[in-house]
Protein backbone atom coordinates (compact mmCIF):
# COMPACT_ATOMS: atom_id res chain seq x y z
CA UNK A 1 0.00 0.00 0.00
CA UNK A 2 2.79 2.16 0.80
CA UNK A 3 4.22 1.83 -2.85
CA UNK A 4 1.20 2.58 -4.63
CA UNK A 5 1.02 5.63 -2.34
CA UNK A 6 4.54 6.66 -3.02
CA UNK A 7 3.77 6.03 -7.00
CA UNK A 8 0.50 8.22 -6.58
CA UNK A 9 2.83 10.97 -5.23
CA UNK A 10 5.02 10.71 -8.06
CA UNK A 11 7.76 9.50 -5.91
CA UNK A 12 7.83 5.98 -8.37
CA UNK A 13 8.29 7.56 -11.40
CA UNK A 14 12.45 7.49 -11.49
CA UNK A 15 12.15 3.63 -11.22
CA UNK A 16 9.46 3.37 -14.22
CA UNK A 17 12.40 5.25 -16.36
CA UNK A 18 15.42 2.96 -15.13
CA UNK A 19 12.63 -0.02 -16.00
CA UNK A 20 11.60 1.74 -19.45
CA UNK A 21 14.61 3.22 -20.58
CA UNK A 22 15.28 -0.50 -22.44
CA UNK A 23 12.55 -0.13 -24.24
CA UNK A 24 12.17 3.57 -25.43
CA UNK A 25 14.17 5.25 -28.49
CA UNK A 26 14.74 8.36 -26.23
CA UNK A 27 16.95 6.21 -24.42
CA UNK A 28 18.68 4.27 -27.46
CA UNK A 29 18.46 7.48 -29.48
CA UNK A 30 22.36 7.66 -29.95
CA UNK A 31 23.16 4.05 -28.42
CA UNK A 32 25.14 1.64 -31.38
CA UNK A 33 24.83 -1.98 -30.99
CA UNK A 34 27.91 -3.92 -32.04
CA UNK A 35 28.80 -0.97 -33.97
CA UNK A 36 25.33 -0.28 -35.70
CA UNK A 37 23.17 2.74 -34.28
CA UNK A 38 20.27 1.19 -32.79
CA UNK A 39 17.89 3.54 -34.22
CA UNK A 40 18.13 4.22 -37.51
CA UNK A 41 18.72 7.98 -38.95
CA UNK A 42 14.73 8.40 -40.11
CA UNK A 43 13.71 7.31 -36.62
CA UNK A 44 15.86 9.76 -35.26
CA UNK A 45 14.65 12.27 -37.50
CA UNK A 46 11.23 11.31 -37.54
CA UNK A 47 11.38 11.66 -33.52
CA UNK A 48 13.05 14.93 -33.51
CA UNK A 49 10.38 16.40 -36.12
CA UNK A 50 7.72 15.46 -33.91
CA UNK A 51 9.41 16.75 -30.46
CA UNK A 52 9.48 20.18 -32.46
CA UNK A 53 6.09 19.91 -34.34
CA UNK A 54 4.44 18.93 -31.17
CA UNK A 55 6.29 21.70 -28.97
CA UNK A 56 4.89 24.25 -31.61
CA UNK A 57 1.24 23.27 -31.81
CA UNK A 58 1.19 23.58 -28.31
CA UNK A 59 2.71 26.76 -27.74
CA UNK A 60 0.60 28.07 -30.62
CA UNK A 61 -2.50 27.30 -28.82
CA UNK A 62 -0.96 27.82 -25.59
CA UNK A 63 -1.72 24.20 -24.30
CA UNK A 64 1.00 24.11 -21.99
CA UNK A 65 -1.09 24.27 -18.46
CA UNK A 66 -3.28 21.34 -20.35
CA UNK A 67 -0.46 19.36 -21.13
CA UNK A 68 1.01 19.48 -17.91
CA UNK A 69 -2.09 18.83 -16.07
CA UNK A 70 -4.08 16.13 -17.63
CA UNK A 71 -1.29 14.21 -19.28
CA UNK A 72 2.56 15.04 -17.60
CA UNK A 73 1.07 14.83 -14.13
CA UNK A 74 -1.18 11.46 -14.98
CA UNK A 75 1.93 10.09 -16.26
CA UNK A 76 3.86 10.93 -13.19
CA UNK A 77 1.23 9.48 -10.61
CA UNK A 78 -1.50 7.02 -12.10
CA UNK A 79 0.30 5.59 -14.95
CA UNK A 80 3.23 4.44 -13.02
CA UNK A 81 0.81 2.95 -9.97
CA UNK A 82 -1.30 1.03 -13.31
CA UNK A 83 1.88 0.17 -14.32
CA UNK A 84 2.68 -1.36 -11.01
CA UNK A 85 -0.41 -3.00 -10.69
CA UNK A 86 0.03 -5.24 -13.75
CA UNK A 87 3.53 -5.75 -13.15
CA UNK A 88 2.10 -7.54 -9.79
CA UNK A 89 -0.71 -9.10 -11.66
CA UNK A 90 1.24 -10.53 -14.46
CA UNK A 91 4.25 -12.08 -12.72
CA UNK A 92 4.33 -11.98 -8.56
CA UNK A 93 3.84 -14.78 -6.48
CA UNK A 94 3.01 -17.42 -9.01
CA UNK A 95 4.22 -21.43 -9.10
CA UNK A 96 6.32 -20.97 -11.81
CA UNK A 97 7.05 -24.57 -11.84
CA UNK A 98 5.59 -24.71 -15.94
CA UNK A 99 4.87 -22.31 -18.56
CA UNK A 100 1.07 -22.44 -18.13
CA UNK A 101 2.07 -21.14 -14.44
CA UNK A 102 4.75 -18.47 -15.00
CA UNK A 103 2.56 -15.85 -15.69
CA UNK A 104 -1.05 -14.99 -15.04
CA UNK A 105 -4.28 -13.96 -17.62
CA UNK A 106 -6.38 -11.49 -15.53
CA UNK A 107 -9.74 -11.31 -16.84
CA UNK A 108 -10.93 -7.63 -15.70
CA UNK A 109 -14.52 -6.21 -15.59
CA UNK A 110 -15.41 -3.68 -17.95
CA UNK A 111 -14.43 -0.67 -15.50
CA UNK A 112 -10.67 -2.25 -14.89
CA UNK A 113 -10.24 -3.00 -18.63
CA UNK A 114 -10.72 0.93 -19.24
CA UNK A 115 -8.54 1.87 -16.84
CA UNK A 116 -6.04 -0.59 -16.18
CA UNK A 117 -5.53 -3.15 -18.80
CA UNK A 118 -6.89 -1.15 -21.98
CA UNK A 119 -5.78 -3.37 -25.54
CA UNK A 120 -6.07 -6.19 -24.22
CA UNK A 121 -2.91 -6.37 -21.94
CA UNK A 122 -4.81 -8.43 -19.27
CA UNK A 123 -4.24 -11.65 -21.88
CA UNK A 124 -0.66 -11.85 -20.83
CA UNK A 125 -0.62 -15.51 -20.46
CA UNK A 126 -1.14 -15.76 -23.99
CA UNK A 127 1.26 -12.79 -25.10
CA UNK A 128 3.78 -14.93 -23.34
CA UNK A 129 3.04 -18.08 -24.92
CA UNK A 130 2.85 -16.80 -28.52
CA UNK A 131 4.17 -13.08 -28.49
CA UNK A 132 4.51 -12.49 -32.61
CA UNK A 133 0.07 -12.53 -32.42
CA UNK A 134 -0.96 -9.02 -32.57
CA UNK A 135 -2.88 -7.20 -29.20
CA UNK A 136 -6.63 -7.36 -31.44
CA UNK A 137 -5.83 -11.55 -31.85
CA UNK A 138 -5.52 -11.94 -28.24
CA UNK A 139 -9.34 -12.39 -27.32
CA UNK A 140 -9.43 -15.24 -30.21
CA UNK A 141 -6.49 -16.85 -28.97
CA UNK A 142 -7.76 -17.06 -25.51
CA UNK A 143 -10.69 -18.39 -26.58
CA UNK A 144 -9.14 -20.58 -28.72
CA UNK A 145 -6.49 -21.87 -25.99
CA UNK A 146 -9.68 -22.66 -23.73
CA UNK A 147 -10.94 -25.03 -25.57
CA UNK A 148 -7.49 -27.49 -24.92
CA UNK A 149 -7.96 -29.09 -21.68
CA UNK A 150 -4.18 -28.66 -20.18
CA UNK A 151 -4.48 -24.90 -20.83
CA UNK A 152 -7.84 -24.49 -19.64
CA UNK A 153 -6.97 -26.73 -16.20
CA UNK A 154 -3.78 -25.58 -15.92
CA UNK A 155 -3.67 -22.16 -16.79
CA UNK A 156 -3.41 -19.49 -14.41
CA UNK A 157 -6.14 -17.36 -14.76
CA UNK A 158 -7.91 -14.92 -11.93
CA UNK A 159 -11.44 -12.90 -12.49
CA UNK A 160 -10.23 -9.19 -12.04
CA UNK A 161 -7.83 -7.27 -10.82
CA UNK A 162 -9.64 -5.69 -7.40
CA UNK A 163 -12.33 -8.12 -7.60
CA UNK A 164 -11.89 -9.06 -3.79
CA UNK A 165 -13.85 -12.30 -3.77
CA UNK A 166 -12.25 -14.44 -6.81
CA UNK A 167 -9.72 -11.80 -8.53
CA UNK A 168 -6.06 -10.77 -7.94
CA UNK A 169 -6.76 -9.17 -4.74
CA UNK A 170 -7.91 -12.14 -3.29
CA UNK A 171 -5.18 -14.79 -4.44
CA UNK A 172 -2.26 -12.01 -3.50
CA UNK A 173 -3.32 -11.30 0.03
CA UNK A 174 -4.92 -15.16 0.78
CA UNK A 175 -1.17 -16.85 0.50
CA UNK A 176 0.30 -18.11 3.43
CA UNK A 177 2.31 -15.34 4.98
CA UNK A 178 0.45 -12.62 3.94
CA UNK A 179 -2.52 -10.55 6.04
CA UNK A 180 -5.75 -9.30 4.22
Amino acid sequence: AMTFAKDLLGLGFPTLILFLRQFSPWFVFWKKQNGCAMVSRTEQYSLILFVVVAGGVITLTGFWWNILIFWLLPVLTVLVAVFRLRSIAEHRCLKNDHELTATRTVIPSLLERALIAPCNVFFHLEHHLYPSVPFYNLGALHNLLMNDEIFRTRAHIVKGYLNPRDGLIRELTSMPGRTA
